[in-house]
């Protein structure tokens, strides 16, 4: 299980994602991140028709995450799509393999153009409690 929160600002949007393990926090950013190009778009009745597979290798798990962040993002504009979902083949803290899964889109209602390093910082608070705040520019 996983929770996300979404704060406003002029240039940036904050985006606090807790969870149950890495794998859901994870989860729970990718989701956060559709949740801010297009609100509501994700709905149990969101018909997915949209699939691409992201292999991404990075120095650490916070790094790692920023970099698939980034990844799905550029992916979303090249593709007009939203990715509501993701399947899992491999999660350490150093490597992702997964498949996102999305529908296609007129549009987004945010333009987000970064996933930033500010403030990014994955860890571990208790035992299976994960954290992270993510700073995207607008």
């Amino acid at each position: 299980m996983h929770s996300h929160h979404i704060a406003d600002h002029t240039a940036d949007i904050r985006l606090d994602v807790r969870a149950d393990s890495l794998l859901e926090l994870f989860t729970g950013a990718i989701q956060g991140l559709a949740e801010i190009l297009k609100p509501g778009f994700c709905r149990a009745d969101t018909a997915v028709t949209k699939r691409q597979q992201l292999k991404v290798t990075s120095l650490d798990v916070t790094t790692l995450l920023i970099d698939v962040l980034s990844e799905v993002l550029t992916r979303s504009y090249l593709d007009r799509t939203v990715f509501c979902g993701t399947s899992w083949t491999r999660l350490t803290e150093t490597q992702a393999e997964l498949t996102i899964l999305g529908a296609p889109t007129d549009g987004f209602q945010r333009d987000v153009k970064a996933v930033t390093y500010h403030e990014a910082d994955v860890r571990e608070i208790a035992p299976g409690q994960w954290q992270t705040t993510i700073v995207f520019d607008i």
